[in-house]
């Protein structure tokens, strides 16, 4: 043959572009009943339900775990806000879960809005008057003091 190449047991001819093949391949047909298909795929079933059974108690333990760390979280800001003296507040103390620095720079602000608010606890009447003449004249039981300054307050007032 003449323009021919042989690749692999076949043949082309070059010239026209045809393609043979020396040996014919042997394909066997056999056919399975669905007891032996379902044979053959349990073990694969198995590890595929293995796998997943796997997979879900490990999410399970991974919320577990996130739910431990949200609670220790909480915990800690509340013995932060309890160690500052502001436990009474934690509900308005929002912070994302681990940082501290924002916990801390949060408790900072607050503090600095309290001491500015802050009241004396001590006891400020509300209408405290000086001392009169009068009114010391009567704690000595001093009767001519009393009428001495409700005279002259007499006379004050029409002068």
């Amino acid at each position: 043959m003449k323009g021919a190449i042989y690749i692999k047991n076949e043949t082309v001819d070059i010239d026209n572009d045809n393609v043979s093949s020396d040996n014919k391949p042997n394909v066997e047909v056999k056919t399975y009943t669905e007891s032996e298909i379902e044979d053959l795929i349990k073990p694969f079933k198995d590890e595929v339900e293995r796998l997943r059974s796997n997979d879900e108690s490990a999410s399970k333990a991974e919320i577990n775990l996130q739910n431990r760390s949200k609670e220790l979280w909480s915990k800690e800001v509340a013995i932060e806000l309890k160690l500052q003296g502001l436990s009474d507040f934690a509900e308005f103390f929002a912070v994302d879960e681990n940082n501290r620095e924002e916990l801390e720079a949060k408790i900072k602000k607050f503090n600095e809005v309290l001491g500015k608010r802050e009241l004396n606890d001590g006891f400020v009447p509300e209408s405290h008057r000086s001392a009169d003449k009068y009114s010391l004249a009567e704690k000595s039981k001093d009767t001519k003091g009393m009428i001495n300054s409700k005279l002259s307050k007499l006379f004050k007032q029409i002068y």
